[in-house]
């Protein structure tokens, strides 16, 4: 009986090793990062490029005119970045602790960018995704209400993290005149939730945690604002404004001086 290829984006026993020897080895720390990156950005290639990757080294794929193309700049430098310090480390080089500390923290940039810009390829890990839809739930608590055309927003955690996922149904434009209800497609965009830190900076909702222990966190972080507080659009620009005023009243006193 055959094996079953890999799918999965990350090689989650060497994302936690990366992380677990960046003190004490941080040269090992700095190859197991390049290993989870490699990985990540073959994924990402083929998603982009339409064609097997797996004989390019990380290095060839940075490289790639047409891969970079894809690649929002900010992005792409933290790639270059995770690959030079790696290679020191696989040369031989003197490497430090910081070292593997700054790669690792921009390793993770990269997954929360990739988890946000392409969540389908997250969606063939072999790990259970858990999710629990909470629309309803914003809909009964929160102060303001969401765009009608939401279908689900869903909290999702998996081996690497937490994040939204968002639904929502879009009218079709080319309308067929002989059909009597317009047509929808739908729309699904997710966020990560990794950015959110306590004052140590330590994230806030952990894989460790059962999903209703991370849930639960959400409730409490959010209950402030009455908002999802990330780049999600689920609000109309009306609401943003106020929400905006809300947080910031200093700004309309200086506007009225």
């Amino acid at each position: 009986m055959s094996e079953a290829r890999d799918t999965s984006p990350i090689d989650p026993k060497a994302f936690k090793q990366a992380e677990n020897l960046i003190d004490s080895d941080p040269g090992g720390s700095l190859s197991k990062i390049r290993v989870v990156l490699e990985k990540l950005l073959r994924i990402i290639a083929a998603y982009y490029l339409g064609s097997p990757t797996e004989a390019k080294m990380l290095g060839q794929i940075i490289a790639d005119k047409e891969f970079a193309r894809h690649i929002e700049p900010r992005i792409l430098s933290r790639m270059k970045s995770v690959k030079d310090l790696a290679n020191l480390a696989a040369h031989g080089d003197q490497v430090y602790p910081q070292d593997a500390a700054k790669a690792f923290s921009e390793l993770e940039e990269i997954i929360e960018w990739a988890q946000s810009r392409l969540p389908v390829i997250f969606q063939t890990r072999h790990k259970e995704v858990e999710r629990k839809d909470i629309l309803h739930d914003i809909i009964n608590n929160w102060k303001y209400p969401v765009l009608p055309e939401i279908v689900s927003i869903c909290f999702m955690q998996d081996a690497y993290g937490c994040h939204l996922e968002v639904t929502r149904k879009i009218e079709d434009p080319c309308i067929d005149p002989f059909e009597e209800e317009p047509t929808y497609s739908f729309k699904t965009e997710s966020e990560s939730l990794n950015m959110f830190r306590d004052h140590l900076q330590k994230k806030l909702f952990s894989p460790d945690k059962s999903i209703d222990e991370n849930l639960d966190t959400f409730w409490k972080v959010t209950q402030a604002f009455d908002v999802i507080p990330i780049g999600l659009d689920i609000y109309t620009d009306e609401i943003c404004d106020l929400l905006i005023a809300e947080a910031h009243p200093e700004r309309e006193e200086e506007d009225s001086d």
